[in-house]
C-alpha cells in the first residue's frame, strides 16, 4: 500500500471537507437572507467541491480495496 498517497488523499479530503463546511454555512446564510442569486452560485460551488471530495474518496477506497485483495491472496 502506498502510505504516502493515502496520507496525501487524507489531507486533501480534510481541506475539501473544510471548504464544504464553509460553503454549506454560507449557503444557509444566503438562503435565510433570501438572496437566491448568490445562493445559486454557492450551491454550484458546493456541488463542484462535493464532486472533488467524492473523487478523492473513490481513489482512497480503490487503494484500500486493492490492499484487502492482496491480503486475501496471502
Amino acid at each position: 500500500m502506498d502510505k504516502t498517497e493515502l496520507i496525501s488523499l487524507g489531507e486533501q479530503l480534510r481541506g475539501i471537507g473544510h471548504r464544504r463546511r464553509e460553503l454549506a454555512e454560507r449557503v444557509y446564510s444566503e438562503v435565510q437572507q433570501g438572496d437566491t442569486r448568490d445562493s445559486r452560485a454557492l450551491y454550484e460551488e458546493l456541488a463542484y467541491v462535493t464532486t472533488q471530495a467524492i473523487g478523492l474518496m473513490e481513489k482512497q477506497r480503490t487503494i484500500l480495496e486493492d490492499e484487502i485483495s492482496r491480503m486475501r491472496v496471502q
